[in-house]
């Protein structure tokens, strides 16, 4: 549905969910506690964002509609831009006194756009875990890969103080701690 943008977003932006083919900004449904853990214990294979804007990755063009249902096994990388249920500072909180020390990485998505991921994460994060997680959280994110006439949208990625990623959404790691 393509819109022109008047009655489409009649809410605040509160997330950001980039998926092979779009970014696109809303508010997840539901949430109610840390988006990493919503997308971790997630039951359905459709995530519901009210008050969408998708943003095609390739072409640039916007689509605004009320509601959109995205396949969790398109998601590359979430972030909440409005603390909310408080992902990152949760996280910090819950994190403090632990000894497990953040290592570095480099990861790398494979698609219609390639992208490269670099920041801090928990050791191994990447791999299977007991809970078999899906998604892990990498600190200080940094990304690559967009085209800088993409606009203002992209621009605010470039930059995160942490980032959701989608651990089979990612082709290639150089983690930094296991040498050389």
């Amino acid at each position: 549905m393509m819109t022109d943008g008047k009655n489409a977003l009649s809410q605040m932006v509160e997330d950001v969910i980039l998926t092979r083919a779009f970014l696109i900004k809303g508010k997840v449904q539901g949430k109610f506690h840390r988006l990493s853990k919503l997308l971790n214990t997630y039951g359905r294979n459709f995530l519901v964002l009210s008050g969408a804007t998708m943003i095609d990755l390739a072409r640039g063009e916007t689509i605004q509609t009320p509601k959109v249902h995205i396949n969790l096994s398109e998601i590359v990388l979430a972030h909440e831009l409005v603390e909310t249920s408080g992902d990152f500072y949760q996280k910090t909180l819950a994190s403090e006194g632990v000894s497990d020390k953040s290592v570095r990485i480099r990861a790398f998505h494979h698609g219609g756009v390639n992208l490269e991921f670099t920041g801090l994460i928990r050791p191994g994060a990447y791999e299977a875990q007991a809970l078999e997680s899906k998604f892990f959280v990498m600190e200080d994110c940094s990304i690559r890969g967009f085209d800088p006439e993409m606009g203002k949208d992209f621009q605010q990625l470039e930059k995160l103080p942490y980032a959701i990623l989608r651990k089979e959404a990612i082709s290639y790691i150089y983690d930094f701690s296991q040498g050389t």
